[in-house]
């Protein structure tokens, strides 16, 4: 379901879980919506619209309200060429990107639900990408191949003031096994902080620097001695 808090048309929260129907909280009122008919996979706010993707490969838009409904604007089927979306990221205030099993990644106009630029990872084949984050200049994409023969992967662009991306570098087996989570710190302009999580149950701490190849700072073990992935990291 889709749940979200309004108060004075800002949104507070915004949150998914597995199902098919969407919820818009406010004040003492739960109004329920049919977003998928599959298990909705992920979630992007991009300003007043919300764009919900679902394990089928559709997208769907949806404006808020004031009053704290939703209404769907518009929908779009088999968006990844009939693969799992399994990830949004929101870019600026006009576009989100979305990434999933076919390994790629494509920029969307909001408005028009338009593809602007479809990014191919570089990563090898058999790859596929679980997560994406973005800040004002980097997108990253992580994935991997099931600890196979890439392991987890990394596909870091860095984005023009425009928001597009320009340039792109690969890591290959950059955890053992498949990148779950992704969190960037952004320092200033040419810099940010990349922290990652993967299914070999380590969270990872790298420098993004413009031009340059990440450096690895800082690797820590959460729970691979115990056989556990680490799904998520925030930093």
């Amino acid at each position: 379901a889709v749940r979200y808090k309004s108060f004075s048309q800002k949104i507070l929260r915004c949150r998914g879980r597995f199902g098919g129907m969407a919820s818009a909280l406010t004040a003492g009122q739960i109004h329920e919506y049919q977003a998928h008919g599959r298990t909705l996979q992920a979630l992007a706010l991009v300003k007043d619209v919300l764009v919900s993707a679902s394990s089928a490969g559709d997208l769907a838009l949806w404006s808020l309200n004031a009053d704290g409904t939703v209404k769907e604007k518009k929908r779009l089927k088999d968006a990844h060429g009939g693969e799992r979306i399994t990830d949004l990221v929101a870019l600026g205030s006009s576009a989100f990107a979305s990434t999933g099993f076919d390994g790629c990644v494509r920029i969307w106009d909001v408005k028009r639900l338009k593809v602007l630029a479809e990014l191919a990872s570089g990563l090898p084949d058999g790859v596929r990408l679980f997560t994406l984050a973005a800040s004002q200049g980097w997108l990253v994409a992580g994935g991997g191949d099931d600890g196979a023969k890439a392991g987890g992967c990394l596909a870091v662009w860095q984005l023009s003031k425009f928001g597009m991306p320009m340039t792109t570098e690969t890591y290959v087996r950059a955890h053992n096994d498949n990148v779950y989570g992704i969190s960037l710190h952004e320092m200033d302009k040419s810099s940010a902080l990349l922290w990652t999580a993967g299914r070999d149950g380590a969270l990872q701490l790298r420098e993004l620097k413009s031009g340059k190849t990440a450096q690895l700072l800082r690797r820590v073990t959460v729970g691979a001695m115990m056989g556990q992935s680490v799904r998520s990291v925030c930093a």
